[in-house]
């Protein structure tokens, strides 16, 4: 009597074989789905939206540079409003089913853009220990208490902890003193492990970041466990419509054109890049620290490798797009701000040198993310 594919199949090889039958059998995607893991690239809502709601090619025009805050309300009661609220989804996770992605969406219509893991956690880090609660980082109860102290005043922000505790670190990790740098270097390394798996999580159905059992104390996992969910990861991310690497943003972004074409054509500023990094210092120095005292996202560097695969499959078919170099902006297509908007930025502090702005011409200036 034969044997069920389960009975002669390893458990974690289930998914990749169910993925592959899957696939088979899905119709070409209808929708666009984006999986925005943290620090891989928000400006990539902006080809998404002008791929799933290219009426807004008008009505962008001068707010590109705040896309992430283009929310379906400020179009409530016009013909947008419908397909902007598809993208309300933030850094929310896929749902557990293989597939699914987002609410009713099918797992072949997702899309997204993956990070190199250690420059991702990097990021993360600078960006205010984005995705990792600071009870889970016991280490640092020390600057946890003094922080505490400001909890009384007013007009604190509300994540005053993390961005108190991100100040201290990147000033002794970046200061020719490096006294209190062990405090520093323990917060980063907290930080990496609690963050570590983001991008697996967030395929299967997880937070990004650890969020701590009911006890206070971190989550865990067995390794057995881990690595069935690396294989139902790349199951779903084989079923992608899109999967591209932000290090290889203009490729990337050209492959995306490509393969999802518009009849009118996409903006001249399509692979416009306006969230630079915090402290681009810090985040160097973290990236070290990651790499001298040998942190390896064993999973996620897995799942960003098995994507440069499938990436390359793709590019494959557009060979143009391989080291692709993106035309010259359109300077009046391109303004940043309003002449308000520039009114008001030139009453805030001078800008650092990797300001995305260059406010002499009045443009916005490419910049590698």
């Amino acid at each position: 009597m034969g044997q069920s594919i389960e009975a002669v199949t390893p458990r974690y090889l289930l998914p990749l074989l169910l993925a592959h039958l899957l696939s088979r059998q899905c119709a070409h995607a209808e929708g666009m789905d984006w999986l925005h893991v943290p620090k891989t690239g928000t400006s990539f809502k902006y080809a998404v939206l002008m791929h799933s709601c290219h009426q807004l090619v008008d009505k962008v025009i001068g707010h590109r540079d705040n896309i992430k805050v283009i929310g379906h309300r400020q179009f409530k009661g016009t013909a947008l409003y419908k397909c902007v609220k598809e993208f309300k989804y933030g850094h929310a996770p896929l749902k557990r089913d293989l597939a699914y992605g987002h609410a009713y969406h099918r797992i072949n219509e997702a899309v997204t853009m993956l990070r190199q893991p250690i420059e991702r956690v990097a990021r993360g880090f600078v960006h205010n220990l984005h995705d990792c609660p600071t009870f889970i980082l016991t280490s640092s109860v020390k600057w946890l208490k003094e922080a505490a102290v400001l909890k009384g005043k007013k007009n604190h922000k509300k994540n005053w902890i993390p961005i108190k505790l991100v100040a201290k670190a990147c000033e002794a990790l970046t200061a020719a003193d490096a006294s209190e740098s062990q405090d520093a270097i323990q917060l980063v390394l907290e930080y990496a492990r609690c963050v570590r798996g983001c991008t697996m999580n967030m395929i299967t159905g997880e937070a990004c970041g650890d969020r701590g059992r009911e006890d206070g104390k971190p989550f865990s996992e067995s390794d057995k466990d881990r690595a069935i969910r690396l294989g139902f990861a790349k199951a779903k991310l084989k079923m992608f419509q899109f999967v591209g690497q932000t290090e290889r943003w203009n490729e990337a972004l050209c492959v995306f054109t490509k393969m999802f074409p518009l009849k009118e054509g996409y903006p001249s500023d399509i692979y416009q890049q306006f969230r630079p990094t915090l402290d681009n210092r810090c985040e160097k120095q973290v990236e070290l620290i990651l790499k001298r005292h040998g942190f390896n996202d064993e999973e996620d560097e897995k799942i960003y490798a098995y994507s440069k695969d499938l990436f390359e499959q793709n590019l494959a078919n557009y060979p143009d797009c391989a080291k692709f170099t993106p035309p010259a902006l359109n300077e009046s297509a391109t303004s940043r701000v309003s002449e308000k908007k520039k009114g008001a930025e030139q009453k805030e502090p001078k800008e650092s040198a990797e300001s995305v702005v260059d406010k002499s011409k009045g443009s916005t200036q490419a910049f590698y993310p």
